[in-house]
């Protein structure tokens, strides 16, 4: 069964990032709210219901939803970047190189990658 407030993450990694991929079809990214910290990133959104009309059949998620995913790592989220494309959230989170950001939050805006 799928778990409306937790929509599906991928996370892989290489030398230098962590790369996250979160199925979000129908969300815009005026709903949606990423914010990161020292290890972590949250996803918080919103998917609003589409149809007008009684209901008679519903399969499909709406309504809000969180996702936080944990690093194992300390991480740069002052250079992260985030684009939404073809209903996927790709967020690239540099790991921190020397370098140690405490007490830190930052919000990611979320561009529109082009096709």
């Amino acid at each position: 069964m799928l778990n409306i407030s937790k929509p599906p993450v991928d996370v892989t990694e290489d030398d230098n990032f962590f790369y996250i991929a979160v199925d979000l079809p129908g969300v815009f990214p005026e709903d949606l709210e990423i914010i990161g910290y020292e290890q972590s990133v949250e996803i918080r959104g919103n998917r609003k219901k589409d149809l007008k009309g009684k209901l008679l059949v519903m399969e499909r998620y709406s309504g809000v939803f969180h996702r936080k995913i944990t690093f194992k790592e300390f991480i740069n989220i002052k250079n992260a970047k985030a684009y939404l494309q073809n209903g996927v959230l790709f967020i690239e989170v540099p790991k921190a190189k020397n370098e140690l950001y405490l007490q830190t939050s930052v919000k990611i805006l979320i561009g529109r990658q082009e096709c």
